[in-house]
């Protein structure tokens, strides 16, 4: 994703929200609403835009610290998207959802503990990934694993559904692949409704990238029997 290069220093300006009047006509009781958001930390602002340079830079700032570490604060940008607002996700959560590869090649060196760090909703950055809504998802997954994010043990509050159960729902066999070379006691693995990564498979809406999934869990030991 290719995104235009700014200064360091540009991001501390853009990312607290606007003082002034909305250029969209808001009401002024919104306007205030919208002030009254912290702003968004620049590190933030700059990751968000996959801006490498700047992140680097940013990141020798004291204040930067805690983001590494730490779920990111309820905040607004100017944009006006929301961050931290009560999902604990971290900066690494933030990176993957823009979709932003650079930076997120840099985070998993810088701070590896973001790895491990779940949203309130359960998920990794990895698992996050895996549920392949962005056209970046099969590549962050590949770069989180080879950096060192498990597999195992890690599921999503709502359905209890692991990485394996999301990639073969989504119909990436690429990824699905990858997780039963990594941690392949997950091809027997069940969510809250009992569901198996070969059921998830067999329900994908697309059926060439699905049945491609069948395909690979079956050659891998899938047990058919169990799928009830």
């Amino acid at each position: 994703m290719l995104h235009e290069q700014r200064s360091p220093r540009h991001y501390a300006a853009v990312a607290a929200p606007s003082l002034g009047a909305s250029s969209s006509g808001g009401h002024p009781d919104e306007e205030t609403s919208l002030a009254r958001q912290p702003a968004c930390h620049p590190l933030l602002a700059a990751a968000l835009q996959d801006d490498v340079q700047s992140v680097v830079w940013l990141l020798a700032r004291a204040d930067a610290q805690p983001l590494l570490r730490c779920p990111l604060p309820g905040s607004r940008c100017r944009n006006g998207t929301e961050h931290g607002v009560g999902d604990k996700k971290t900066l690494l959560h933030a990176v993957c959802e823009a979709g932003a590869l650079r930076t997120l090649q840099l985070l998993v060196h810088r701070a590896p503990k973001l790895l491990a760090m779940r949203a309130r909703c359960g998920a990794t950055p990895v698992l996050l990934c895996c549920e392949h809504t962005r056209e970046t998802d099969c590549e962050a997954v590949a770069m989180l694993v080879k950096a060192g994010s498990r597999l195992d043990k890690v599921r999503r509050k709502v359905d209890g559904q692991g990485p394996l159960h999301l990639c073969c729902a989504a119909g990436c066999v690429r990824c699905s692949e990858l997780v039963l070379t990594r941690a392949p006691q997950l091809i027997s693995a069940r969510d809250k409704e009992l569901r198996t990564p070969l059921h998830c498979a067999a329900g994908c809406e697309d059926f060439r990238r699905g049945c491609e999934c069948v395909t690979l869990l079956l050659s891998n030991g899938a047990d058919v029997p169990s799928v009830t």
